[in-house]
């Protein structure tokens, strides 16, 4: 569990990284007053994905340095425990005081099947205690197979405990992975939105612009115009009055093979191109 969180602290901190530099915060600076929505839009999701990357960085930092649990803290649990069992109503506070504890419960299932019930830390721990008298002041080989058995039994609690608290703490960081990084991919998609800049299309013409046009022979685009077949032969001279540079309306003179006419110039029968003026 520990590796687990280790790799999500690095992979989250290479996910903040990339927010950093990957993203270019820089291009917040691009947006304008005029666009106070996109800005805001910006500088908001990128402060959510850094907080989330954040959060995601210290919950897992929590599996790799929690404390070790001692026989101290259990003690201290069926403390709590007991406390509980006090202030409950005398029907909830029937039987075992450790069922008021997920952890010690969790240790009573678990040392079922061993030869020595445990019945709570405390109980353990004068056992063990009184086991050792029982080998400094008489050290039989009985004396010594039941505390060899009870300090085994110890450090099994000890290390299931652990184990639990791991656990605990690693069910915690996955609740959270899930929300947490479907709101860091839409900060995301968001940010990278508000500072794309806003495509507007060609610029419209203002003013009449010499072009040559020059036309696809495509004779049933060109009939759809309004041209003849014969006026792809060779460029057409004209005026740009209106439209937009990418499509503009065109006014041509009279060319050979090809009558004056006025149309728009679209993808689908050519092209215009601005010259200078004659």
């Amino acid at each position: 569990m520990r590796a687990a969180a280790r790799w999500l602290v690095s992979a989250f901190a290479a996910v903040a990284a990339v927010l950093v530099a990957g993203l270019q915060l820089r291009s917040v600076g691009t947006l304008d007053s005029s666009q106070p929505g996109r800005l805001v839009l910006a500088l908001g999701s990128a402060g959510v994905a850094l907080l989330v990357t954040g959060l995601i960085i210290v919950k897992a930092s929590y599996v790799l340095i929690s404390p070790t649990l001692t026989w101290y803290d259990l003690v201290a649990r069926e403390t709590k425990a007991l406390v509980k069992q006090a202030a409950s109503p005398p029907v909830v506070a029937a039987g075992s005081h450790l069922r008021f504890d997920p952890l010690l419960t969790e240790l009573e299932h678990a040392n079922e099947m061993h030869p020595v019930p445990f019945t709570g830390p405390r109980d353990l721990r004068r056992a063990l205690r009184s086991a050792r008298e029982a080998v400094a002041a008489t050290p039989s080989d009985e004396n010594r197979a039941k505390l060899q058995q009870l300090e085994q039994m110890t450090d099994a609690l000890l290390q299931r405990a652990n184990a639990w608290q791991s656990m605990q703490l690693h069910r915690s960081l996955t609740k959270v992975l899930i929300p947490s990084g479907i709101l860091l991919a839409a900060s995301v998609v968001a940010f990278a939105w508000a500072v794309t800049p806003e495509n507007k299309g060609a610029p419209a013409v203002t003013k009449p612009i010499q072009v040559q046009v020059y036309l696809k022979n495509v004779p049933q685009a060109l009939k759809k115009a309004g041209l003849e077949s014969t006026c792809a032969k060779g460029p057409l001279d004209g005026t740009a009055v209106g439209g937009t540079l990418s499509s503009p309306e065109v006014s041509t003179r009279r060319a050979p093979g090809c009558a004056a006419a006025k149309f728009v110039v679209t993808s689908e029968i050519g092209v215009a191109v601005p010259t200078t003026d004659r």
